[in-house]
């Protein structure tokens, strides 16, 4: 009994040791994010007119100056594709976060796949964020092996990369999305994988920072509608109003030939 007790108590001591020198959980942010790849002939839902890079980047500026990321935070993406990936790895890093990306392929084949559709710049642009010291890439395929039978490899990435994100907590993870807002099951398969993010968050008790995709859509389609009529107005008035005149004047014309 005597050797128990005295066992005990060493136990005992060493827990509150342990407890006294434990170092306390890091307090910075954690930033997630998803967003769509910039538009490509292949691509079937357009959601990144190219020439709206400049718009884009500055809204994702915008978002992380919201909460005043630096140093001390840490980004998180599930992929480095061409559009709104790259440019959240960039923005970032140039901030002083360290970057963690995640991605569902071998470097060659996600290139190909998710990089390349893009144009040659975005690949370049892909290698220089890929070779950043604050950015470590991430393969499923050597991290985590072959998906199960049935199980999707890029929502398997999503969590992936979300559940690694929840390391300092839910509470300071802020999940960044360049979305539309559609609901539904998108059948292009980019928008469906930010879809697919953005329920995963939710399902966490995670928050959600929307950047409207859609308004760049619209700034971009509204051009195409310069010049036409105001519908807004009445036209069956403006249209008896021409007759009437039309008709007046053959009636004068006849007159004056009488």
């Amino acid at each position: 009994m005597d050797t128990l007790n005295e066992e005990i108590q060493r136990v005992d001591k060493e827990a509150v040791a342990q407890s006294k020198s434990k170092t306390p959980k890091p307090s910075g942010q954690v930033f997630l994010f998803s967003g769509y790849m910039v538009d490509h002939p292949g691509k079937e839902q357009k959601s990144f007119p190219a020439d709206k890079e400049e718009h884009i980047c500055k809204a994702i500026r915008e978002g992380l100056k919201k909460y005043d990321a630096g140093p001390d935070d840490r980004a998180y993406l599930a992929g480095l594709s061409a559009g709104s990936e790259i440019i959240f790895a960039e923005v970032c890093a140039g901030l002083g976060m360290t970057v963690k990306s995640y991605l569902p392929l071998p470097e060659s084949a996600y290139i190909r796949e998710f990089v390349a559709p893009g144009g040659d710049a975005w690949v370049e642009r892909f290698y220089k964020v890929r070779n950043h010291p604050l950015v470590d890439e991430n393969y499923q395929s050597e991290r985590l092996g072959p998906p199960k039978e049935g199980d999707d490899l890029y929502e398997r990435n999503n969590r992936w990369a979300l559940y690694s994100s929840l390391v300092r907590g839910v509470d300071k993870v802020r999940l960044i999305a360049l979305w539309d807002g559609k609901g539904g099951r998108p059948k292009d398969r980019d928008a469906r994988l930010v879809k697919h993010m953005i329920e995963l968050m939710r399902e966490t008790g995670g928050t959600v920072e929307q950047i409207n995709s859609a308004k760049y859509i619209h700034s971009f389609v509204d051009g195409t509608f310069e010049g036409l009529p105001d519908l807004s107005k009445p036209v069956i008035p403006v249209v008896a109003k021409s007759v009437k005149k039309k008709r007046d004047s053959i009636s004068e014309s006849r007159r004056k030939k009488m």
